[in-house]
């Protein structure tokens, strides 16, 4: 089956999942079903869903309810990047590690998250929640799943 057949069939499991707006679960979900090599290096969110740019925005709007303070920070920190005409990713990461070291708890929270995927650089939350919703995606949970807090994990050991 060549992959514009793959294509359609990904696109048709997509529609059924109901992830609009947990950017990354049908990444995660057509791995798991189909295997990473029938997805030819591409991602189902980004290649292959027709609603990849609207989703992202859903995502971003739903991790900023989750996580309010880290929605200005990364806002501030982009939009002051860019006046400067600084790299943006660079100074949104650093604006991340400092609310870290100012032991914010959501930056904390969204650090621990992060650990738990063995993502060691900091990155904003938008990724982190997109890392969740890989994992959901792979393990075929529901898109809304909640992950397990990163403290409860060491605690049921």
């Amino acid at each position: 089956m060549g992959f514009a057949k793959k294509k359609r069939k990904i696109r048709e499991a997509i529609s059924k999942w109901k992830c609009f707006g947990y950017f990354g679960y049908g990444q995660g979900r057509a791995v798991a079903l189909f295997g990473e090599e029938d997805m030819k290096k591409k991602s189902a969110c980004i290649d292959i869903c027709t609603r990849a740019s609207a989703c992202r925005l859903a995502h971003h709007r739903q991790m900023n309810i989750r996580y309010p303070q880290l929605g200005q920070l990364v806002e501030s920190a982009a939009r002051l990047a860019q006046l400067r005409r600084l790299n943006v990713v660079d100074e949104v990461v650093n604006a991340m590690e400092s609310a870290v070291e100012m032991k914010i708890d959501e930056a904390v929270d969204v650090r621990k998250r992060l650990s738990v995927f063995r993502v060691d650089q900091m990155t904003d939350h938008y990724r982190c929640g997109q890392f969740e919703n890989i994992q959901n995606g792979l393990d075929k949970a529901s898109p809304d799943a909640k992950r397990a807090e990163p403290g409860d994990i060491a605690q049921a050991s």
